[in-house]
């Protein structure tokens, strides 16, 4: 279908291995690749904490993490972490799992138990190489506990591909600055969350954040009237949902 000459335009929704693999078949024509995500969580020292655990919550459990747009780096000063790190566990180990159908259900299964054996794989191998688990980080058949990591590093699998899984990794950094070049340290770049009350920080993270999007003060957002997409690896041209 790709190469047919009766196809004028290709777009596309799914995995990068995909998305690559569409734009060699593709030639000449009209693509519209909306790829994976490695979003990241930005909490600055001036930031509103409860706002920014709520938005981590959300951002990070929503669906099980089954999103493209979800939380998947939370990137925290120093100076706020324990603060942060604290309010976040606590609201974490108040999410019940279940049936989906259920009201009272705040985590459902992931898609298959494949995929949870591969949220289990990379929060273990984040253990291996130094992080610290803090909740969560349990696996039943295809459910898998919300779960928070800290002392993650930038380099550790579980942030460097995309975790499609109810997981939130912590890195801390010092400084906007150090914040801005772990963000940017990603072969993807759809979306990215800022938490400040700095104008300063918010027009250096617009200017300085490589990603589709960029929201102030909230962690994930789209509508599907409005274009939507990544630059890098995320994806190519903007497109409609």
């Amino acid at each position: 279908m790709v190469k047919s000459n009766l196809v004028d335009k290709v777009s596309f929704t799914g995995s990068v291995a995909t998305g690559l693999s569409i734009a060699e078949k593709a030639s000449m024509k009209k693509l519209t690749l909306e790829l994976g995500g490695n979003d990241p969580l930005i909490v600055l020292e001036d930031a509103d904490i409860d706002d920014a655990v709520n938005a981590a919550v959300k951002g990070a459990y929503s669906i099980s993490g089954q999103v493209c747009i979800a939380v998947k780096r939370i990137i925290l000063d120093n100076s706020v972490a324990d603060e942060f790190i604290e309010k976040l566990v606590g609201s974490t180990r108040k999410l019940r799992m279940g049936d989906p159908l259920d009201d009272k259900t705040d985590i459902g299964p992931l898609i298959d138990v494949n995929a949870a054996l591969n949220v289990e794989k990379v929060v273990n191998d984040a253990l291996g190489n130094g992080a610290e688990l803090l909740c969560g980080g349990k696996r039943d058949g295809a459910f898998y506990a919300p779960t928070v990591l800290d002392r993650v590093k930038p380099d550790m699998e579980i942030v460097r591909d995309e975790t499609f899984g109810p997981v939130a990794p912590i890195i801390r950094v010092d400084g906007s600055r150090e914040a801005f070049s772990v963000a940017n340290d990603t072969r993807y770049g759809l979306q990215a969350g800022v938490f400040t009350s700095s104008i300063e920080n918010v027009k250096n993270a617009v200017k300085t954040i490589e990603a589709g999007t960029v929201l102030i003060n909230k962690s994930t957002f789209r509508t599907d009237n409005m274009p939507f997409g990544g630059f890098k690896m995320s994806g190519l041209w903007k497109g409609r949902g």
